[in-house]
């Protein structure tokens, strides 16, 4: 499956911030990387993004108050959270949120692509809204702005 598009990640494990980056990267996409919450939120200001994956458990500023911030600043950009410490409380806080998925850690490979190519080709999002490319096809992007957007994002959450 080939993907396009610009993906921050944003988590304080290093380790998998380099094997989403990998993988992401490998099926087309743009990826950058964010270590806390101030770190993501510097980052979003600075560019465009069309989906951003969240690990709940972050020092200092957690990823529900990042998610919170993300909401308020960039309503329509789609945000995948995922922990590696579920709970069922934590699950329904994010989606109140208005996190678009929430996944478990480990993500295997197959699931963060699926996931990406769904969290993209369902939302109408960004100026580069992810799309799923066929086998020889050119990525495409989209040229519509997400701030520019009145669309709310489609879709009920998964669990």
């Amino acid at each position: 499956m080939t993907l396009s598009g610009n993906i921050l990640i944003i988590d304080d494990e290093p380790n998998l911030r380099q094997t989403f980056t990998r993988i992401l990267k490998q099926a087309g996409c743009n990826v950058t990387t964010a270590a806390d919450g101030p770190e993501a939120l510097k980052r979003l200001a600075g560019t465009v993004y069309d989906l951003a994956y969240l690990d709940i458990h972050l020092p200092g500023m957690d990823g529900l108050q990042v998610l919170k911030e993300i909401r308020r600043l960039y309503p329509q950009l789609p945000v995948i959270l995922f922990t590696g410490h579920a709970s069922l409380q934590s699950a329904m806080d994010a989606i109140r949120l208005g996190a678009v998925d929430y996944l478990l850690k480990p993500v295997d490979p197959e699931n963060l692509l699926a996931r990406t190519g769904g969290a993209g080709a369902s939302s109408q999002h960004g100026p580069r809204s992810l799309r799923r490319c066929e086998p020889g096809q050119v990525p495409r992007v989209c040229s519509q702005s997400p701030h520019e957007s009145g669309d709310t994002p489609g879709g009920r959450p998964s669990l």
